[in-house]
Formats: C-alpha cells, structure tokens, sequence
C-alpha cells in the first residue's frame, strides 16, 4: 500500500465519522450512520494491524470532533478559558474519545486475519458494542453518540424496548457490515437473505405492543425561562431571576405539576429559605405542585447536591447520582485543584447521592426523576424506574449552546421513553423541553431558545418492556460470549480473503 493510498484511506476515515454526525439529532438522517460505519468496517476489514488502530483513531475523532464540538462553547465562553487552551481541550477530549474505537479496530484486525466472512461481521460488531459499554461507565463516562441512537427515525428502532439502545447499536452495525460486504462477490446471496430477516423483523415488530395506556393521566406546565449563564452572576441577575420563575408560574396553576428546569436556582436552598416556603404555600394554595431545581447542603462543607425538589401538595426530593468529570466535580481534588486554577477552569462542588431514588409519588401517579446527565444512562434509568409511570428528567443546557446539543440530549431521552415505554417529560432552560410519548416520539415541544411555557396531558402506561426485565449484564456478557466463541474460530483459520 503506498503512502498516497494510505493517506486517502485515513482522509476517508476522518470523512466517514465526520458524515455519522448528520445521523444524529438534529438532522436525524439515520441512513447516513449505516453508511459512515460501513465504510470504516470495509478500511479495517482490509487493513493490518499496523494501520487499524489509526484508522479507528481518525474515524472517531472526525465523529468527535464535529458532533461534540459545542464542548468548546462551555469551555471557552461559559468557562472563560483562552480559546486557543479551550482548542486543546476540544481536541484532547476527541483523541480520548478515539482511542476506544482505535483499541477496537486494531483488537479486531488482531483477531481477524483479514478474514472477510460472517463470524468477522459478528467479531467487528460485538467489539463495537463492548467498546461503548466500557466508554459509558469507565471513569464516570460519556454514553454520547451511541450507534442505536441514529437508528430514532429508522425502523430499527423497533428492537429498543427488546434490547435497548446498545441492542440497537448491535444490529444497525451489523447491518453496516453486511452492506459493506456486498462489495465483495462472495456470498452476496446469503447476505440479502440476512438483511432481509431483518427487515421482516422490524415489520413484525410493528405490530407488537409491549405496553397499554393507563386511564390515569397527569397534566403538566413546562417552564422554560431561557436565562443564559451571564445572567445568573450579579444579586441583581439573581433577583430578576426569582422573579421571573414566579411570574411564569402564576400565569397558570390548573396543572398537577408545575416544572422549572435544572439549576434554575442558582443558589443553595440555605440561602433561599424564604423564597422556598413562599413556592411551597403558593403550590399548595392553588392545589398543584412545583417541582423546581437547586444546589442542595449536604454535610460535607462548601459541597452540594444536584438537587429537585418537589413542593405544594407533595413534598419530594432527588439528588443526582451520574455528574459530569470537570463539570460538577473534579477528580482527584486535592492534586489538581491548582491546576484547574491556573487554566482559570471552573468547576461546581457537587457530590452524587449514592442512596438509591424513591419515586415521586403525586396527583395518583408515580414519576421517576431524573436531573440532565442520569437520563443518558441507559441502565441506570431501568433500575431506577421500575414501577414509575411516567419519567420526569430536568436539565440546562445552556452551557453548551443552541444548536446541536440541545437536540442530542433530547434524542436520548426519547430513547429511555422508548426502551421503557413510558412517556416523559423533560423541561430544559433554553430548549428543547418536550412532552415524550411512550413510544419515544414527541408530543410537544417548546420552541428552543425562546422564553415560553405550556400544558400537556401525559398519559400514564402500564406493562414493561423486555428490555425493562432484562438484567443489565444480559447483553454485555452475550457479546463476551460471542466475541470469545469466534475469536477461537477466527484464530484457528488460516487468513484468507
């Protein structure tokens, strides 16, 4: 291979995870996730070990680079980091980002020989989907741009409430894989077959209704204020901040549930004692209850809970357990708290809650709640919503801009709607906040970046889903057991193409 092809091979790999992101939300062209995956199966299914990895490295990090690129909008605008630092950080988080999918080309180039036959299909894809396993929990985690996501708007979206999104990410990427083979001549009658069945499949599947409407119904105002973070610095801001929240309110009390987004006050409760009583005595004179988000006093100083509250008619509380590394809390503090100093990086003093949540309990319903970066862990919301009957996620995502972010985060919990078969409600500051449906589509929505609220009517369902009965090690020990099987097949047949 000469190294003008090699270079074109690595500008098409960069091309390829640079083309995944229009599969996301939102530009939701799931086709496109397909055929980015498809082309970086065929580079790692003809090349060597020595190219692999890199090949996995620039896929990625053209993916990263462009789908996650609002990093550098929290780092550089709301962080005040110098731009040319916040670059660096931008690119360093992408190449961190890469390595997975560099481990899992080489590992898959190690193993297969430049064999190019089914058990290769299924070794490419099970090392796929373990690699976004362990890039979801391995320190703290970033479950972002999981493969099954692309797949919202397809009809491969019908194997989530089976599966769930990893489970999706499994056979759109097999079905990447079978595509990309067509190219070759070999076989090509029984690979039609196979996409075929699936096809088949997810006609079936169609007709299946894991889950039934309940009669039991719960109304709901969404408020989203829209306050950027520059305007939650002065006492000033704040004042007009409080207020602002409370006019919304009292625009409207014939609802069950009022919901302010994440942080929407800026403060620890211990500093607005008063305003809280006032909000829980307003909710209950209006018979309804407001759930609103704050900093809440734990027992170790100068740190808090990521907390929501519930008042008025019902009194509850959640304190998130998933923060995020370098955004609500700093790793490691006491040796880098200096050099996150002189960077001139902030950081929040959150701590997560690590007793399990109960379930909200009101106006007859049960809510599970979650606060902006627990939605996006697919097997913690499973634990923690059995035997909810509606989800309840709050976020801000203001940090990072109103473009592309906003819109993933969104689609993802679309997706726990669907795995689930509950229906949601996901209030944000800027947008987008939404009333989900059951079956992961959207009911309503509020226009993003704009000040505004809203009433909707969610239906409560009951019923689970397979993928809400399955334990959570079900699938990630499927593909251990898969990827051990055909590594023992692959390694004991000589290469061939």
């Amino acid at each position: 291979m000469t190294r003008t092809t090699t270079a074109t091979r690595y500008l098409g790999a960069f091309a390829a995870g640079a083309l995944a992101t229009f599969s996301f939300a939102p530009f939701n062209i799931a086709a496109l996730a397909i055929i980015s995956s498809g082309i970086f199966y065929y580079l790692v299914l003809t090349s060597t070990t020595k190219h692999a990895f890199g090949y996995g490295m620039i896929f990625a990090s053209g993916l990263f680079l462009v789908a996650t690129s609002w990093v550098y909008i929290a780092i550089h605008h709301f962080g005040h980091t110098n731009g040319l630092l916040a670059v660096f950080f931008v690119i360093l988080f992408a190449v961190i980002m890469a390595c997975y999918y560099g481990i899992h080309a080489w590992l898959f180039c190690f193993i297969n020989k430049r064999q190019r036959n089914d058990l290769s299909d299924l070794l490419f894809t099970s090392l796929w989907v373990l690699s976004e396993y362990t890039r979801s929990y391995l320190f703290g985690g970033f479950p972002w741009l999981l493969w099954g996501y692309s797949q919202l708007t397809s009809p491969l979206k019908q194997f989530a409430p089976i599966v769930g999104v990893y489970g999706v990410s499994f056979i759109s990427i097999w079905v990447s894989c079978l595509c990309a083979r067509l190219c070759y001549r070999k076989q090509r009658r029984s690979i039609v077959l196979r996409l075929s069945l699936i096809s088949l499949a997810c006609l079936a599947l169609y007709q299946v209704k894991w889950i039934q409407p309940s009669k039991q119904t719960l109304t709901v105002r969404l408020i989203q204020a829209n306050i950027n973070q520059d305007q939650k610095q002065t006492p000033e801001d704040i004042e007009r901040l409080l207020q602002t929240y409370l006019d919304m309110t009292k625009q409207d009390f014939a609802a069950d549930l009022i919901v302010w987004p994440e942080s929407a006050i800026p403060l620890p409760d211990s500093y607005v004692e008063n305003y809280l009583d006032g909000i829980d005595q307003l909710a209950k004179q209006h018979q309804t209850n407001i759930a609103l988000s704050l900093p809440l006093v734990t027992t170790i100083p100068d740190h808090y809970y990521n907390g929501l509250l519930v008042l008025g008619q019902t009194h509850a509380q959640y304190h998130k357990r998933n923060l995020v590394i370098f955004g609500e809390y700093l790793p490691l503090e006491r040796y880098l708290r200096g050099l996150i100093d002189l960077f001139n990086i902030p950081f929040s003093s959150f701590i997560a809650e690590q007793q399990p949540p109960q379930l909200i309990k009101l106006a007859g319903v049960k809510l599970a709640s979650y606060i902006c970066y627990d939605i996006v862990f697919a097997n913690y919301v499973k634990q923690t919503s059995h035997g909810a009957d509606i989800l309840l996620t709050v976020s801000d995502n203001s940090w990072f801009g109103p473009d592309i972010m906003p819109a993933q985060f969104l689609q993802m919990a679309q997706m726990r709607s669907l795995e689930l078969g509950r229906a949601q409600i996901a209030v944000t500051n800027t947008g987008i906040s939404a009333a989900i449906k059951a079956d992961g589509q959207l009911q309503y929505q509020l226009p993003a970046s704009k000040r505004s609220s809203g009433k909707v009517k969610l239906e409560a369902t009951y019923g689970q889903t397979p993928f809400s009965i399955l334990p959570n090690s079900t699938l990630p020990l499927l593909l251990l057991i898969i990827v051990t099987v055909v590594s023992r097949k692959l390694l004991t047949k000589p290469a061939h193409g």
